[in-house]
């Protein structure tokens, strides 16, 4: 039998994970740029003949709906083979369990995985009734995308198993590689507006207006300023204003900023003067997403959600007459970080402001410290490093070689490595050469074990 999965579709709408009889999720993609109904959005591997649990659990960034389930059973007789009974995933691991059945034993040296068409190595080990596959990717697997997974096996008596299934890995909110827009200059923000573009009503169609100002042939509005703080108010309607008073008009107005559906893209290149903790805190109206590159948040309160899986970001992802929240940097090194931050307009009233304090705050009133970042007494702003171009990631035997491109003449770079994107450490030692002409090398040795992910970091100007 099979089971085909039926709903509508809208630009509003967002993620649902779909799973049967308890086993892996697969991802059920409810959005699109246009609203449609009764679309097939995901269907079942085929499934013995018997009752089965199908659930779809909402994934935040969005609504799912139900329109209709097709079930299809077929008049052949029922035969039970051993099954998939769990898949683990991370970015740089695979674990399949197999488990039998009655009458069937699965015979572990038979068993061969494969992954998107084509055959894996893979470990194998059996403690009855389960079988269990490693796999570990030779390069990690990519945040959001989804893999087809097949496992062939025989029995012990040589009957055929085959099971096949999709898993899907997390993805954070807004490409790690970022959301586009001006970078920092000392003192200011980056601060990039965009209208007629589409309807904006929450964080998932934000993001998507966002990354389509990027592209070439580009239709809709769009201004790039320097802001010296993200402390704005829509003059039409702007709301409830926030924390810090003296809201300043959307710079984009004398322009023609249309009073519903744009969206705002800010980046700052921030310092952190002090080791210790440290408190970001957003109000808007309505949601946002904002990361916190190069330190994850330890916690998220008020109206936003920490990104558990990225946790470099926090998030109120639906509309909201304030956004209300404050991410806790725990013992944070002090040094220079980067922040973008996105949020949008669909209706009504409009305000954003982004501020901080040294400390760990829960709510606005535990502390009077608060200060706009960019602000006199708050975090400086200092101007956007070069841009760093990796030219090739390369591994022989033990030994992995990254090079790069730089036009920071005399920069200090750190190279830093992650198991699952989500935190990061630096790699010692690291070998580091100057290749010429502004390209650069490092070298690592005695890499063994799982996949990882690398980063190249630029410290600063050398003396």
């Amino acid at each position: 039998m099979k089971i085909d999965v039926f709903a509508t579709v809208a630009s509003h709408h967002g993620t649902g994970l779909a799973t049967i009889d308890g086993g892996p999720e697969s991802t059920v993609n409810y959005k699109a740029a246009q609203r449609a109904e009764q679309v097939f959005l995901w269907g079942s591997p085929i499934l013995p003949n018997r009752d089965h649990i199908l659930r779809i659990r909402v994934a935040g960034d969005g609504v799912v709906t139900a329109d209709r389930f097709d079930v299809s059973v077929s008049d052949k007789p029922e035969v039970t083979t051993a099954a998939i009974k769990e898949v683990t995933v991370t970015f740089t691991n695979l674990v399949v369990k197999l488990e039998d059945a009655a009458t069937s034993i699965v015979d572990p040296t038979t068993v061969k995985l494969f992954l998107d068409g084509t055959v894996r190595t893979a470990s194998v080990a059996r403690t009855p009734p389960i079988t269990t596959i490693t796999h570990t990717p030779a390069t990690p697997f990519e945040p959001g995308s989804t893999h087809v997974l097949k496992v062939e096996a025989l029995d012990t008596a040589g009957g055929g198993i085959t099971n096949a299934t999709t898993f899907s890995l997390p993805a954070p909110f807004f490409p790690l590689t970022g959301l586009g827009g001006p970078a920092s200059t000392a003192g200011n923000w980056g601060f990039r507006q965009i209208w007629n573009a589409g309807r904006a009503d929450a964080l998932v169609s934000a993001v998507s207006i966002a990354l389509q100002a990027n592209q070439t042939g580009f239709s809709g509005n769009l201004q790039d300023v320097p802001a010296p703080v993200i402390n704005f108010g829509k003059t039409a309607n702007p709301g409830g204003g926030g924390l810090i008073p003296n809201d300043q008009p959307l710079p984009a107005e004398p322009q023609g900023l249309t009073t519903n559906d744009f969206v705002l893209v800010a980046r700052a290149r921030v310092k952190i003067p002090r080791s210790g903790d440290w408190t970001i805190g957003v109000h808007s109206d309505e949601g946002f997403g904002l990361r916190f590159i190069g330190a994850p948040f330890d916690s998220v309160n008020g109206a936003g959600q920490r990104d558990d899986n990225f946790p470099e970001f926090m998030v109120e992802q639906n509309n909201s007459a304030d956004s209300n929240s404050r991410g806790i940097l725990k013992n944070i090194a002090a040094g220079t970080y980067e922040i973008e931050f996105i949020s949008w307009e669909r209706v009504g009233a409009a305000y954003y402001e982004v501020y901080a304090a040294e400390g760990a705050f829960m709510n606005d009133a535990d502390t009077d410290q608060w200060q706009l970042i960019g602000a006199p007494g708050g975090l400086e702003i200092v101007a956007a490093p070069p841009r760093l171009t990796i030219l090739g990631l390369s591994k022989s035997s033990d030994q992995v070689t990254l090079n790069f491109n730089s036009s920071a003449a005399g920069g200090q770079y750190q190279l830093q490595e992650s198991a699952d994107l989500a935190r990061w450490q630096p790699v010692t030692p690291a070998s580091f050469q100057n290749t010429g002409n502004n390209s650069f090398r490092f070298t690592v040795s005695g890499v063994t074990g799982t996949a990882r992910f690398y980063r190249v970091l630029l410290l600063g100007a050398a003396p």
